[in-house]
């Protein structure tokens, strides 16, 4: 299953503008340490004037990106890793969302018992059942040549 031109282009938005979010407020962090991740969040409305092309991607993957900040400088306080990195163009691109729907405004409640997903923003469908398939197949395949082959 392959993403539509349409598709692919605003999911290269939404990476680069979330990783756009994260540097800004991985900078501002620095300035201040006391910034929690619900004060970053406030910030995400002004970061929209100064940046218009943020309103065109998933605002839930932009906070997932400040939560995903915050989890880095707990694990550096808690000394279980470094101080986290400014993060560059084409290295680990990708994000994450935390996209829900439910009965607040006139959506409709998700049910777990739904098998499909479809992004509201980009459009693209993913099947649960096939999508966690081809993962327990990919893992099968790594320990299976991993055993094979390191012995």
């Amino acid at each position: 299953m392959y993403p539509s031109i349409k598709q692919e282009e605003l999911i290269n938005k939404t990476i680069g503008c979330s990783r756009l979010v994260y540097n800004i407020m991985l900078s501002k962090k620095k300035d201040n340490s006391k910034l929690t991740s619900f004060d970053m969040i406030k910030e995400i409305p002004k970061l929209y004037n100064e940046y218009p092309f943020l309103k065109e991607v998933d605002s839930c993957s932009l906070r997932c990106v400040i939560f995903d900040l915050e989890n880095g400088l707990n694990k550096y306080y808690k000394k279980q890793g470094g101080y986290p990195k400014y993060k560059k163009k084409g290295i680990k691109d990708s994000y994450r969302t935390n996209y829900i729907k439910n009965k607040y405004k006139n959506k409709i409640m998700k049910d777990i018992k739904i098998r499909e997903y479809k992004c509201p923003k980009c459009g693209i469908e993913i099947e649960r059942d096939i999508n966690a398939s081809i993962n327990i197949m990919y893992e099968g395949i790594i320990s299976y040549y991993k055993e094979r082959y390191q012995n």
